[in-house]
């Protein structure tokens, strides 16, 4: 009995060593968007407008009366409980329209609203200019836009905007000489052509044919750093910039117009909302000079990145040297999506008994095109080798995990090509996120109609005796407490349909995949393991095993409804997530050609913010324009609590900015409970002859978690 006592002991103590408390989760993004149709369990929606929900869209599935900026502040809270780390918003700008109907027989809809944020029109109007037939997007207004992210920083989570840099959609106007301009914007008063970036013929390819108006050569970098093509096709996703070769000395602009344009814009827009870091939509079809230039630039410049390229044909060395030469950039605030790997997970969820051999990182590391560079960066113990008949995958999170975001269901796979979608439907797609949330590499993305259980999302769906949210939301604490370390001892057993591998953190988690959809299969593995430690499944499966000669038997049950897997470590194993809460720093810029009108004599609004309660909230007035000013000219800045009924009471805070004065502040603490508080400001002998007196302010304070 005696030679038992040892391994049994020593497995009580790592137990007690690998319970965690109040631990800060590893980042984890959640898609927080939808785009595509309903899969409602037997059959796509055919009779309802893609994406989110929206008040204004009478064929939105499901009806509501609630923005999608509102409904993502209500679950705020929960998003960050599940530990889910940061949340991919799509983009914040108007858009010019979109459609509405099923793939096969779309309908076209002219409006803001039928938008998901791909075709911008307006790069200055976030929900707050009354242009394409309504104030708000599709997804809400901006102070709903603003609130919702200052809920989400209140949670500790991160938000990202998705950056549209490429292209502009619906640009149906002719261009008419002399200046050929084929969009212009409302300005602060809704007059026409008064908004800020106007665009040109000249700033576009497509435009460069029309006789009479200014040509355009752009040539993008459509090659990789080697000399060999992207693939990428100008105006794939209608007219295209063009960054390095438009029309140049614009409006007083030095260089190209729309380059600069495009850069000031997203300065302005990261500025304005406070997000952390953004997605870089169509990376491959944007000149990369013009890229480097951009993600450098303001705001920006430093923030967390990551790059749609869609790389499924070219090799996955050449996507690492686009992101460290082409980029500049190194590291893993610079990412680029693993769109590779993606089409392997989603074979690998939809097809029976598939080779799940494919997995291997000696195989998803392997390009016969780069021999010289080979690495296993996952597991350098099995170098990279030869697949063969699984030549068609690879993988950039293999060779650089540091920079790659693994993905599943993502936007791109949610707009139907053909007849459906392209995503691992919701009783397929467990065994493809137990693989990027256990493999311990890359940071793993999560689409929100997976883990949403809202209506008209698929996190409800029961499977087995819990619902797809909770099996997600096991995975995700799997991935933070039990599948830490490094990966060893990668197997394939089962006739080729189960693939087990070893993580080497302090859990020494045992995974197992099985691609069989109709058999459970019982395998034996190897292990590093010492032997005699008892193992028991953390996934909600009714497995354990025994480590006996360095080796592991389990039965690995069969991937019905994608539940083909296990993740096998010691008993006792418990943990929980520590969520710190951030407060936001925002801007708002009054000026006539933006939404927010300038200041003048009359008090006026500039924003609504929600401030939790006994918190600091601080306005910034970072500059104001005061040319002409006398002694008596000044700016008088408020802050009202907003009561119920939707009522201003008087001013709680309030403070006189001189012309000598920029970049002073006006504090206050709220009292109490959570509110919303409204700024105002009024000029006072302004001179007249002059209509705009700009301003720029920032708020920096900290939003009440939940929303109410």
């Amino acid at each position: 009995m005696k030679k038992y006592l040892l391994p049994l002991l020593l497995t009580g103590i790592l137990n007690i060593c690998c319970a965690q408390t109040n631990l800060v989760p590893k980042k984890v993004i959640m898609q927080g968007f939808t785009m595509g149709p309903y899969w409602d369990g037997t059959a796509w929606d055919t009779a309802h407008t893609w994406g989110v929900p929206c008040p204004n869209d009478k064929q939105s599935l499901p009806q509501t009366d609630v923005w999608f900026y509102d409904r993502l502040s209500q679950k705020a809270n929960e998003i960050a409980a599940s530990g889910i780390t940061a949340v991919w918003l799509p983009s914040f700008p108007k858009g010019s329209g979109g459609y509405y109907g099923f793939a096969l027989k779309p309908k076209y809809a002219p409006g803001g609203i039928y938008d998901v944020g791909y075709g911008i029109f307006d790069d200055y109007d976030l929900g707050d200019k009354v242009q394409n037939g309504t104030l708000e997007t599709r997804y809400g207004s901006r102070n709903q836009l603003t609130r919702c992210i200052a809920t989400l920083r209140a949670n500790g989570l991160e938000a990202y905007h998705d950056f549209v840099v490429n292209q502009r959609n619906g640009l149906n106007i002719k261009p008419v000489a002399p200046h050929y301009q084929v969009l212009g914007y409302k300005d602060a008063y809704g007059n026409d052509n008064g908004g800020r970036f106007p665009k040109y013929a000249g700033d576009f390819a497509q435009y460069g044919t029309i006789p009479g108006a200014p040509g355009d050569t752009d040539l993008p970098s459509l090659l990789y750093p080697d000399g060999t093509p992207t693939g990428d096709k100008e105006t794939r996703w209608g007219p295209d910039f063009a960054h390095i070769t438009g029309q140049k000395n614009i409006n007083g602009t030095t260089g190209v117009w729309c380059a600069e344009q495009i850069k000031i814009a997203g300065d302005w827009l990261v500025r304005a909302t406070g997000v952390q870091g953004y997605r870089l939509d169509n990376a491959s079809g944007i000149s990369w000079n013009f890229l480097r230039d951009f993600v450098n630039y303001g705001a920006m410049k430093g923030k967390f990145s990551m790059a749609e390229l869609v790389g499924t044909w070219y090799s996955n060395y050449q996507l690492q040297e686009w992101l460290e030469k082409s980029i500049g950039e190194k590291g893993n605030n610079f990412t680029m999506m693993d769109q590779m790997l993606q089409p392997l997970l989603i074979a690998i969820c939809k097809t029976d008994k598939y080779k799940i051999g494919a997995l291997q990182s000696k195989y998803l590391s392997w390009n016969s095109k780069d021999s010289s560079r080979l690495v296993n960066a996952i597991n350098p113990q099995q170098k990279p080798e030869n697949p063969g008949k699984f030549s068609g995958y690879r993988s950039v999170m293999a060779i650089d995990p540091e920079q790659a975001v693994t993905v599943l269901n993502e936007a791109d796979m949610e707009t139907p090509i053909g007849t459906m979608p392209r995503v691992a439907l919701p009783k397929e797609c467990l065994l493809g996120y137990a693989y990027i949330l256990t493999i311990g590499y890359g940071t793993p993305l999560i689409a929100s109609k997976d883990w949403n259980t809202d209506a008209g999302s698929y996190g409800a769906t029961m499977i087995g005796k819990k619902t797809l949210n909770q099996h997600l939301n096991k995975l995700i604490w799997c991935h933070n407490f039990i599948t830490t370390g490094g990966l060893t001892n990668e197997q394939v057993a089962g006739n080729g349909y189960v693939y087990a591998f070893q993580k080497t953190g302090g859990s020494q988690a045992m995974v197992f995949l099985n691609s069989d959809q109709q058999n459970d299969i019982s395998v034996t593995v190897n292990t590093t393991i010492p032997n005699g430690t008892v193992l028991t499944d953390y996934t909600d499966h009714d497995a354990n095993a025994t480590v006996t000669n360095g080796q592991i038997t389990v039965k690995v049950p069969a991937n019905i409804n994608g539940r083909g897997y296990l993740v096998l470590a010691r008993p006792g194993i418990t943990g929980t997530y520590k969520i710190p809460s951030a407060d936001i720093t925002q801007e708002w810029e009054g000026n006539k050609d933006l939404g927010i009108k300038p200041a003048s004599g009359t008090r006026q609004e500039v924003c609504r913010i929600w401030v939790d309660g006994n918190k600091k909230l601080t306005s910034k007035m970072l500059d104001y324009y005061t040319a002409g000013w006398s002694r008596g000219s000044n700016l008088v800045l408020e802050v009202c609590k907003l009561l119920p009924g939707n009522t201003l009471s008087k001013p709680v805070a309030s403070r006189t900015f001189t012309s000598a004065q920029p970049g002073q502040e006006l504090t206050y603490t709220t009292k109490g409970t959570p509110a919303c508080y409204v700024i105002n400001i009024k000029g006072n002998n302004l001179p007249a002859g002059e209509s705009n007196w700009w301003f720029k302010l920032q708020n920096t304070y900290t939003a009440p978690p939940k929303f109410n």
